[in-house]
């Protein structure tokens, strides 16, 4: 009895033991499985954040890069008013700087200035500055050259024609202020004194400099701090070989060991407006918290909690992969996002779009539907809405760069183009696009970009145009459009043959009006002529004032005397006819030259030259009639 007893009770143990094996068994694998998962959790999420700091370092480059770029843009369009100018005095730069409205744009800006180099090119003088503050006022008149650094760096832009940062500089403004901390840059673009946007200038044409003067720590400091800015970034300037200047700390700093972790670390280099800057950028904890490995330790709580029990393993195993596609989803989701947003954080404002060209789906974001005066609720997401609202005039070049460019054909998508308003008005903006996604066959599949009203740049372009190509009293072409249509007629003659008529107008006894009755009258008795002229030609004629009470036509297709002797005969008529001009009644008349191409001259110089002397031979033969420098006149 006893054996069996025993026999039974060595059973049992063995029993017990051997039901005891498989959970053990099932636990060990439990363990197992749940410290794997959390190893892939714990892999993932550091690749993770990798990824997302390689971007943020990456961004960092390109905001860091354009803002440097946003300050040679304003000089360029600063540059470009001296270029459309004859002269530009104080107040026209001081209106045209400040229409710009940069400096809320762009902190950190002390100054923008003209600096004019005087005759024997020994002193460079502050001429112009803006904002006319006692701060600023008080260093006109300055010569820049009397420091070293200013002056390299004002030589080296006019000699490589380009704009050029000087050294780190204690700026001039801060000199008796008290200020402890002033450095700054000066960023220095040349003037031609020929007003050309010419790639070279020569040194006999150089007339001097624009410039911006601004506080590196304040600019960097409006673009990095702040805003979500999860880095920590030190700027050094690195020009001089061997030696860096730290020249920005941003105000969050980096932890030695940030919530666990070793910080990521990334130094770049990037030569720009001729100087080398170095970017040392530090994770920190603020960044690291963004990504905490809360997955991971769930997945390590419930494999300990069931890992026992098969049906619940096979549930964790199922949630496992649960998990890891909704992570890759996530992940996917977030790399769309960051594309989408790429260019908010470049465009400074600016709408931004995204085309899912599979779909034929628009996604604009709220400051884009802004631009055009809808309410972020309004409009459908279909593209065919965003192209229908393209004018009909730009809608064949914008489908074509955006079409060459899916199509390989472009580098870049950017295109300026009109867009109609939820009003109906038309605004100008600038495009700028960039293919993010591609199927297997490499077609693409989406697009993002961004949208920026450049209306006002539009109009003040315009502006400028017809200032410069148009007499301000008359609205009649300028001397200037005047000698281009010139060239442009004479260039056709000598490729195409034929010829064209050079008239030259003088009023006569024009002074004895203007002195007897006042400089309004005057301007008035130029204006109602004006009118009269462009009336008495054809409309392909051009009709121009060259100074005071002088006038040219260009007749084209007229050879003939009798046909010719029509024209300025129907012109003299028109002249002769009463002008009322206010309480006065004037009557007109004119002495005209002509000159016939190309057989009285194939130059601009020559064939205004001889209709000039017709001109004198016609006022030497009594006034109000006309003489051909070559033809008979009957």
């Amino acid at each position: 009895m006893q054996g069996t007893r025993r026999s039974h009770s060595r059973t049992y143990r063995r029993l017990r033991y051997h039901f005891l094996v498989l959970p053990l068994l099932v636990l060990a694998g439990g363990f197992l499985l749940t410290y794997a998962s959390w190893l892939v959790f714990d892999r993932a999420n550091q690749a993770e954040v990798q990824r997302a700091f390689t971007v943020q370092v990456d961004q960092t480059l390109d905001q860091f890069q354009a803002r440097f770029l946003q300050y040679q843009s304003r000089l360029e369009a600063i540059r470009a008013l001296f270029a459309a100018s004859d002269a530009v005095d104080r107040g026209e730069f001081v209106e045209f700087v400040d229409s710009l409205n940069f400096q809320k744009q762009s902190p950190g800006i002390v100054a923008l200035g003209y600096i004019a180099l005087n005759a024997d090119k020994t002193k460079a003088t502050i001429e112009y500055i803006y904002p006319e503050n006692e701060r600023n006022l008080g260093i006109v008149g300055v010569d820049a050259f009397n420091d070293p650094n200013r002056e390299t760096a004002l030589r080296e832009s006019a000699k490589a024609s380009v704009a050029v940062l000087s050294k780190p500089v204690r700026l001039l403004q801060y000199e008796n202020n008290g200020t402890q901390d002033a450095t700054g840059y000066l960023l220095f673009m040349p003037i031609d004194a020929e007003f050309a946007l010419s790639s070279t200038i020569k040194p006999s044409t150089l007339m001097g400099w624009i410039y911006i003067a601004f506080r590196i720590d304040e600019t960097l400091a409006a673009t990095f701090d702040g805003q979500g800015f999860a880095l920590a970034l030190n700027v050094f300037d690195a020009t001089d070989a061997g030696k860096r200047q730290l020249v920005f700390a941003s105000d969050i700093a980096a932890d030695a060991r940030p919530n666990g972790f070793e910080p990521l670390v990334a130094t770049r280099t990037v030569s720009l407006l001729g100087r080398t800057w170095e970017l040392d950028i530090t994770s920190t904890q603020k960044f690291h918290g963004q990504f905490r490995n809360s997955s991971g330790s769930w997945v390590v709580f419930i494999g300990l909690l069931l890992s026992a029990f098969l049906a619940v393993l096979t549930w964790l195993v199922a949630d496992r992969t649960r998990a890891l596609r909704q992570i890759r989803r996530i992940n996917h989701q977030l790399q769309v996002s960051e594309q989408r947003w790429k260019f908010a954080l470049e465009g400074a404002g600016d709408g931004v779009w995204d085309h899912d060209i599979a779909t034929g789906k628009n996604h604009v974001s709220a400051r884009w539907k802004t631009l055009l005066g809808f309410e972020p609720e309004e409009m459908t997401e279909e593209i065919e809405a965003w192209a229908s609202r393209i004018h009909p005039d730009d809608y064949p070049a914008v489908m074509k760069i955006m079409n060459d460019y899916l199509k390989g054909g472009r580098s870049d998508y950017v295109v300026e183009h009109r867009m109609r308003c939820k009003d109906g008005s038309w605004k100008w903006v600038l495009e700028r696009g960039m293919i993010v996604e591609r199927d297997a066959a490499g077609t693409p599949v989406r697009m993002v970009g961004t949208t920026a009203d450049i209306s006002r740049m539009k109009a003040s372009e315009a502006l400028i145009w017809q200032q410069a190509n148009f007499d301000a009293l008359t609205g009649l072409p300028n001397r200037r459009m005047f000698f281009d249509r010139l060239e442009t007629e004479i260039a056709r003659v000598q490729r195409y043959g034929g010829v064209f008529t050079l008239l030259f107008i003088d009023l006569d006894e024009f002074k004895e009006i203007n002195d007897g009755f006042g400089h309004q009258a005057g301007d008035d008795v130029l204006k109602g002529v004006g009118r009269r002229l462009r009336v008495a030609v054809r409309t392909t004629d051009v009709v121009a004032r060259l100074a005071g009470d002088e006038f040219t036509i260009i007749l084209s297709q007229v050879n003939q005397s009798q046909d010719l002797e029509t024209i300025v005969n129907k012109i003299l008529d028109s002249l002769q006819q009463p002008m009322n001009v206010g309480e006065h009644v004037f009557t007109v008349s004119a002495s005209i030259g002509a000159a016939v191409c190309p057989y009285d001259g194939v130059s601009a110089d020559d064939l205004l030259n001889k209709a000039d002397r017709a001109m004198y031979q016609a006022k030497a033969k009594g006034k109000n009639r006309w003489q051909s420098y070559s033809m008979p006149v009957a």
